[in-house]
């Protein structure tokens, strides 16, 4: 199924559930061990740069990322047990967050779908 927010979508399985707090939007499978979630901002001034994209994430050595719809940076990190999978990514002015978080122990049981996912979320702008 097809999830359309107001300013980005993204290909979700038709069981998963999606819920919105005022911070983000959550995306899971209830049987499943892991959930997404994704905010969005917008650069006042310009487009979004790939020194913008570093400077919002803070993190040392991210990755860059060319996912189809969306080009930026990609860290995973490892927190007590649990890991974060982080993308800063953006398009024209819009700067979109996701994150997967899961234990490290099943990071790999929604993989596929994780990737999935991540390859399927565009912005509404640019």
């Amino acid at each position: 199924m097809r999830y359309t927010h107001d300013n980005w979508s993204v290909d979700l399985p038709d069981h998963w559930q999606v819920e919105q707090t005022d911070e983000c939007l959550a995306m899971y499978d209830p049987d499943g061990v892991g959930v997404f979630q994704v905010s969005s901002y917008f650069k006042e001034d310009g487009d979004v740069t790939f020194s913008d994209l570093l400077e919002f994430a803070e993190v040392e050595d991210p990755e860059k990322t060319d996912l189809p719809f969306l080009k930026g940076v990609f860290k995973k990190m490892i927190e007590e047990g649990d890991t974060f999978f982080n993308w800063w990514l953006c398009c024209a002015d819009h700067l979109v967050y996701a994150t997967y978080i899961c234990s490290t122990d099943d990071e790999r049981v929604e993989g596929r779908v994780r990737e999935e996912i991540i390859h399927s979320l565009r912005s509404h702008h640019g």
